[in-house]
């Protein structure tokens, strides 16, 4: 447990994995240290190397995987930490939403709508974690 959370689960926000302007990745993880309720931020490996030098070429699945549905599987299978992917929604909100799953303070499905709330339109999936499609989304319950 750290000071930020009573949770056994701790929150880190990863490295972004794309190219950003240096003012938008430096604003970006100013506030990320001020305002969300993360345990840690990274932006280096765990191993204290620096991370990727990106081209701007890179592929991604169009479904953004989403583990909030999940907390209590993740951390019953030895998890201590799950880190949340820099996105250019409300990280803010993001971190709060998971936050406050994992810390019990709201049901899985409240935090997935607020998760919605913070990426309109965005599509979910979790569907690797069950067994099924990755692209897959299962809800909580």
């Amino acid at each position: 447990m750290t000071a930020t959370s009573p949770s056994a689960l701790q929150l880190t926000l990863g490295p972004v994995l794309y190219h950003w302007a240096p003012e938008v990745w430096r604003d970006f993880y100013f506030r990320m240290a001020d305002e969300a309720p993360l345990d840690r931020v990274v932006v280096e490996t765990l191993d204290g190397v620096g991370f990727l030098t990106m081209n701007g070429v890179q592929t991604q699945a169009r479904a953004c995987t989403s583990l909030i549905a999940d907390l209590d599987a993740v951390a019953a299978a030895g998890a201590s930490a799950l880190r949340l992917s820099p996105q250019q929604g409300d990280m803010v909100q993001v971190a709060q939403a998971f936050r406050d799953v994992a810390d019990g303070v709201c049901a899985p499905a409240e935090g997935q709508r607020h998760l919605a709330e913070a990426y309109p339109g965005a599509v979910f999936s979790n569907g690797f974690l069950h067994g099924e499609a990755g692209v897959r989304w299962k809800a909580a319950g």
